[in-house]
């Protein structure tokens, strides 16, 4: 109903059916839901970052793959703390949300735990209460659960890549599509 995940708008008495990206943003709602924002602010900071939230976690991912990261934290059933993804959100722009789920300032980011230290030492005052999700954590219990369903780590992983692959071809076609329309172009009626 608040468009939270994206793609799934099923109708009264229909079954949804998700993939990989609603999963992904189901989780990370429920985990914004769980820390105590308002459905209609998650829903907000979902649909604002979701293109970032599947470009950063594929980015890492495949960072993780070449470095075997990824197949350490699936034998372990965990993903090590001191090497994972966190969403950092702020608690200040959440707090200062209007009634139509906007905020002053950015609400949420996403950091390697590596970077952590210095993405807070250049955060601004207001900024520096903060909230953090793993998604390391995230993705290798969603991985279990999908694996009880018959859907393996691979299979995952290469979601996650397809999916990150097309968001990125759409953003540089409407790019591209800007680019060719130009400053002086008269604008479409």
């Amino acid at each position: 109903k608040l468009g939270c995940p994206r793609g799934v708008n099923t109708g009264k008495g229909r079954p949804a059916k998700y993939q990989w990206p609603q999963l992904l943003e189901l989780s990370v709602a429920v985990s914004l839901l769980d820390i105590g924002l308002l459905p209609e602010h998650v829903a907000t900071a979902i649909s604002e970052n979701a293109e970032d939230l599947h470009l950063a976690l594929s980015n890492f991912l495949a960072r993780a793959e070449e470095n075997g990261l990824f197949t350490r934290a699936l034998a372990a059933g965990d993903w090590p703390s001191c090497e994972t993804l966190l969403l950092v959100g702020s608690s200040h722009s959440i707090a200062t949300m209007d009634e139509r789920g906007e905020a002053p300032h950015m609400i949420v980011d996403f950091v390697e735990q590596s970077d952590l230290a210095d993405w807070l030492a250049d955060l601004s005052d207001p900024l520096k209460s903060t909230f953090l999700i793993d998604l390391g954590s995230m993705l290798i219990a969603l991985i279990a659960q999908l694996s009880t369903l018959g859907v393996g780590p691979t299979m995952v992983s290469k979601a996650i890549a397809t999916y990150a692959d097309e968001m990125a071809e759409n953003l540089l076609t409407q790019l591209d599509d800007a680019i060719s329309i130009g400053p002086d172009a008269p604008a479409e009626e």
